[in-house]
Formats: structure tokens, C-alpha cells, sequence
């Protein structure tokens, strides 16, 4: 190991311990209550809708509330028994309270509370605050220094035209300070005519867009045209066209402080949208994501120093909040020496890390791994997710100190009874199209001889889907597809099929294999 530099996520290393039992989401859901939302909902108001369709999901306990209740509906014991506020609101934005919009905005700065903006609530007094927030953080980190004035407060009503500089933007203002002029938090263009929208799912692995086809329609909706006068989110996970031309980012992810802001854009109060299943999935899979999404994480890294790990101190330190280590070359060290978390025991558990590699180097995260003690010190064996310059090798599984490269980034590996490894599927990664990238240095001789890299025939009309079960009960298990029937065999060339001879009973599950 030469260079590695770990670039924590929001300056530390999180871990998820998922065998614990998650709580019920608290989902508070706001309503203006507009009369006209009976021309698309008959008898219940819109809010009334989404809250009896999420009453009924498990996981989530759901309360509806409406800006007429006392307090607006949003007293202080109320958000602080809620996770997930989803508000709707239209034309009476500036009828909201300050000190109650000020508590929401607090709550979710704070990590307490996340917030979903739906449709007109782009103009809702605490999606525009946290818009303004966030745009006042993103300035800052531009110019750390600088002394600020902000202009555009109160952006309510007014619609900017398609020519105008979209907000928020900078300017050199009177001497040494610089002018922010906050989000207009509006489009250019609305057409309210009914006119379906195409909606295409950008980020299909998202939280926020599972179980949602990759293209969707909305047979009535509102149109909003871009551009959306918002700061940049961090994540766009759906857009919509529609047949006259105009699109929209129309489901936006942005972190405020600690917490998190979703805007949904479909929804307009005389359209039944959120009576349709795409949608109300959107905002289920919101809730439970924003809801869940930092429960349970602890921070493994303190940005500061190695206070709760151990290395050596020849070879790992801490600057500007990220965990360095170096040495002169690999020639220079006896053994791979490893940076060691040492403050508990974890079950399952998910890890979040974002790393930067220097040149060629090579290096990993070691999990499922014990210490060899009697080697050296800081020396692990185990299951390692390698980082690597190559894309085949970036995330693969490598053994350290056991067999070496386990699964090349992009193929589906399985272990039989015997231990052996079977390429049971690839997917499309530049690991089937590179020919320049080598090995790991470290690894490059330590593929076991018994593994048997054959899959089955691109034509085979079935797929493999294999688990991380090494046991031998479960082996077979691991390619359910394949050992469906004997169909399976057939799809396979002669060559790559298993004899049919008998075999010991030990063996019989492996004998439906395709190989």
C-alpha cells in the first residue's frame, strides 16, 4: 500500500448496524385545504388523500393536518413527534406563519426533520427559506470570506421571465462585499390546461425511485417550465416532458444543514395525480428514505484525528479533515498495514466512504476480517472491497492474505460446496471492454487454481442471481435460475454443461448447474 486518502462523507465514516428494528416513520402531512381540490379529490381535500393512502402502508404512522388548525397545525410538539413534514400548499403562502415556518426550518437544519415540498408549495414559505438557506451555504463555500448582503427576501408571486438571470446568483457589491440574490423559487412558464406529462426516472437506483418503471406518464397534470429558479440540487431523480416541449427537474433532492429537502413538482389541486400509484409511490419511497436515511448511523471519524482508530503512526495522519496514509513505496514495507477501527463489534452493517486513490496506487476496505497478530502488527486478512485505478478492480472483492480477487466489478461469482468460484453473469462495466488495466500489484499471482471462470451462454434464456451465501446448504441456493429445470442445461453449449454421471449425494444440487 502506498497513497490512500479517505474523503469521509460529510467528514466521517458511517456505518448502518441494520439488525436493529427501525421505528415507524412520523409523517406529518400539511394541507392549504383549497376548495377547488374537490374538482380532482370529491369529498377529501388532497392532504386528506395522501395521508389515508400512507395510513395504510406499513412502517409509517400518519397524521393530516391544515394551516387553519391551531398553530397552523404546526405547534412544537408536533414537529418534534414528526420526521417526515409533506406539505401542499398554493395561494395562501403568505398567509403562513413566520414563527412556525421558522421552527420547521430550524428542525430540519438541525437533522430533526426533512421536509417534501409538492407541486405550488415551490412558493411555500418553508421550502423558500430553506432554498434561501442553502443558497447562502453554497455562496460561503465559495467565498469563505467574503462579507455578504442578500437581496430578494420575500420572492412571492412574482414569475421571472424566461431571459431574466436565473437565481440565486453573486455579484461584487459596494467594496469589499459581495451580493447573494436569493432563489425566486419559480419557472418561467405554466400551462394549467390538463396536457399529460412524460416523466423519465433519471436515477434508477435512488431510494426515492424503487419499484418506479423507467418511463411513466401522468395522464393530467400542470406544466412548469424550466428553468427552476433553485439552487443546484444535489440529486434530480425524475424529469418530465411533455408533447409541446417543455421539461422540468421535477423530483429534487437538496441536504440543508443536517437535514434534507424533497420537491415533487406533480400535483396540481384540480387533477386526481395523487390518486394515481406512481406518485403516491414517489412520495412513500421519500418518506421512508428521508425518514430512515440517517437513523442508526454513527460516525466512525472525527475529522480531526485518529481518536477511536489505530495504526501506524509512521504511515497515517489526519489534515484538513481527511484520514491520510503514505509511505515512500511498497518495496518499503514488509507487510500491507492497515488503518483499524477500534470502537466496537458490528453485525450486518452498511458503510459509507467516499475515497480518492493517487496515481496507480492500490488499497481497500478490509470488512468480515481478523487481525494476524503473530505476522505483524496492523496486518488483517479477510474480505476486502478493493480501490484501484482500474474500473474492474474499483469495489471487486479480493480476499487479503486468502484467495485474492474473489469478483471482478461487473460479474456475479458464486462458491460451489467445494469452495470452488463460478462466473455465474457479467453486466456491462468497462471490465468487459478493457484491455489495458492490470491487476492489483499485491494480487496479480493470487487467483485461486481451482477457480473455474465459465458462465453460462449469453443466448441462455434464464440468469443467474447469486447471494453472498459461502455455506454449503445454501450454495445451491445461490443460482436458483439455473437449477430451475433442466431447461437451464440446454440453453447451455455442450461444453460448458456438467456431466450427468452419478455423483455423491454431497454433489447432487451442483449437478443442475449450468458450467
Amino acid at each position: 500500500m502506498k497513497t490512500l486518502l479517505f474523503k469521509f462523507l460529510s467528514l466521517s465514516l458511517l456505518i448502518s448496524f441494520t439488525t436493529f428494528a427501525a421505528d415507524p416513520v412520523r409523517v406529518l402531512v400539511w394541507d392549504e385545504q383549497q376548495p377547488k381540490q374537490s374538482l380532482g379529490y370529491g369529498d377529501k381535500f388532497l392532504g386528506e388523500t395522501i395521508a389515508a393512502h400512507l395510513a395504510t402502508r406499513p412502517g409509517l404512522t400518519v397524521k393530516a393536518t391544515k394551516i387553519d388548525a391551531p398553530d397552523q397545525g404546526l405547534p412544537d410538539a408536533t414537529l418534534d413527534a414528526t420526521d417526515v413534514l409533506v406539505f401542499w400548499s398554493h395561494v395562501r403562502q403568505k398567509d403562513q406563519n413566520d414563527e412556525r415556518v421558522e421552527a420547521v426550518v430550524k428542525r430540519v437544519i438541525e437533522g430533526k426533520l426533512s421536509l417534501i415540498a409538492l407541486h405550488s408549495a415551490h412558493w411555500s414559505k418553508p421550502f423558500v427559506r430553506l432554498m434561501q438557506e442553502r443558497a447562502k451555504a453554497d455562496a460561503a463555500a465559495q467565498h469563505p470570506s467574503a462579507k455578504w448582503e442578500f437581496t430578494n427576501d420575500k420572492p412571492y408571486g412574482v414569475i421571472r421571465p424566461k431571459v431574466a438571470r436565473i437565481t440565486p446568483f453573486i455579484e461584487q457589491g459596494e467594496g469589499d462585499v459581495l451580493k447573494l440574490t436569493l432563489p425566486q423559487c419559480v419557472f418561467p412558464t405554466y400551462r394549467a390546461d390538463g396536457a399529460p406529462s412524460h416523466v423519465t426516472t433519471l436515477l434508477p437506483d435512488h431510494p426515492i425511485a424503487k419499484g418506479l418503471p423507467a418511463q411513466w406518464d401522468i395522464p393530467q397534470t400542470e406544466m412548469y417550465g424550466e428553468p427552476f429558479h433553485v439552487p443546484t440540487p444535489d440529486e434530480i431523480v425524475f424529469e418530465e416532458r411533455w408533447d409541446k416541449g417543455e421539461h422540468f427537474r421535477s423530483a429534487c433532492v437538496w441536504k440543508v444543514g443536517k437535514g434534507r429537502v424533497f420537491y415533487f413538482r406533480p400535483g396540481h389541486e384540480t387533477f386526481p395525480v395523487f390518486k394515481q400509484a406512481e406518485p403516491l409511490l414517489v412520495i412513500e419511497n421519500a418518506i421512508r428514505w428521508l425518514g430512515t436515511s440517517d437513523d442508526g448511523f454513527t460516525p466512525l471519524f472525527n475529522g480531526k484525528d485518529l481518536t477511536g482508530w489505530d495504526g501506524d503512526p509512521k504511515l497515517w495522519k489526519v489534515e484538513n479533515g481527511i484520514a491520510i496514509g503514505t509511505n515512500e513505496s511498497p518495496e518499503a514495507m514488509a507487510n500491507n498495514s492497515f488503518l483499524i477501527w477500534r470502537g466496537g463489534t458490528v453485525k450486518d452493517f452498511e458503510l459509507r466512504a467516499t475515497v480518492r486513490v493517487i496515481g496507480d496506487n492500490n488499497s481497500g476496505i478490509q470488512y468480515r476480517s481478523r487481525e494476524l497478530k503473530d505476522v505483524a502488527p496492523w496486518v488483517i486478512t479477510g474480505y476486502q472491497c478493493d480501490i484501484h485505478p482500474a474500473i474492474e478492480h474499483t469495489g471487486m472483492t479480493y480476499e487479503e492474505r486468502g484467495r485474492g480477487i474473489f469478483g471482478l466489478n461487473g460479474k456475479d461469482v458464486m462458491l460451489d460446496p467445494e469452495g470452488a468460484l463460478w462466473q455465474v453473469s457479467r453486466r456491462g462495466t468497462a471490465s468487459s471492454t478493457s484491455s489495458t488495466a492490470s491487476p492489483p500489484p499485491s494480487s496479480s499471482t493470487t487467483t485461486p487454481t481451482n477457480a473455474r471462470w465459465r458462465a453460462c451462454s449469453p443466448s441462455s434464456s434464464t440468469k443467474a442471481t447469486p447471494t453472498a451465501s459461502r455455506s454449503k446448504t445454501s450454495a445451491s441456493r445461490s443460482c436458483p435460475s439455473l437449477r430451475s429445470s433442466p431447461s437451464s442445461l440446454r440453453n447451455c453449449p455442450p461444453a460448458r454443461r456438467r456431466s450427468k454421471n452419478p455423483a455423491p449425494a454431497a454433489h447432487k444440487a451442483r449437478d443442475r448447474w449450468c458450467r
